[in-house]
């Protein structure tokens, strides 16, 4: 299988490439040369770019072609939630319009599982997001909702919505918030 990552140098995008990299034929986004050759350790061909060039990305996923893209993609090295929402918007625009255009199979995308509306019961599936929301928390909500609705429009897609992440190589580490590792 050949699967394409986005986001292959992040906190899951690494760990995700080092596993499937195994077993399967794997490239990964990276935007530095660091980066790749991180990938190349690791066994995956690496493209080295924005995703914010429509350009790019059709190469990539056209030179690659790729079964399965997973898209891991974030912005958050200035905790900024205006660039994370428009990396979200931006990014997961040019991953579909090339996976429809060369036939991606599958489209795995990363969400987050805070942003639905609040209630008195645990959030379930079926919880609408949290669409009326103030700013600053909309601009997420936003960038969550053209994501989730961008990969919606391959046939086969899923979409997974993490919660926060903490450990190595997160903001949340033995000795507090850390983006030096970003």
């Amino acid at each position: 299988m050949k699967i394409l990552i986005t986001g292959a140098t992040g906190v899951l995008g690494k760990r995700i490439t080092k596993h499937l990299a195994k077993i399967h034929d794997v490239a990964g986004l990276t935007r530095t040369k660091s980066g790749a050759d991180m990938l190349h350790t690791l066994n995956a061909r690496a493209y080295i770019g924005d995703i914010r060039d429509k350009a790019f990305v059709f190469d990539m996923v056209n030179s690659f072609k790729p079964t399965i893209i997973i898209h891991q993609v974030t912005d958050l090295k200035h905790l900024s939630s205006q660039d994370n929402a428009t990396i979200r918007k931006i990014g997961t625009q040019h991953i579909v319009a090339a996976s429809l255009a060369y036939h991606v199979e599958k489209l795995i995308s990363q969400s987050i599982s805070w942003a639905y509306e609040a209630g008195k019961e645990t959030a379930t599936e079926d919880t609408p997001l949290d669409l009326a929301a103030d700013f600053p928390r909309k601009t997420t909500i936003d960038g969550i909702l053209a994501l989730e609705k961008a990969t919606q429009q391959l046939a086969q897609h899923v979409i997974l919505r993490y919660g926060t992440l903490y450990g190595e190589d997160t903001w949340y580490q033995k000795m507090g918030i850390s983006i030096s590792n970003f």
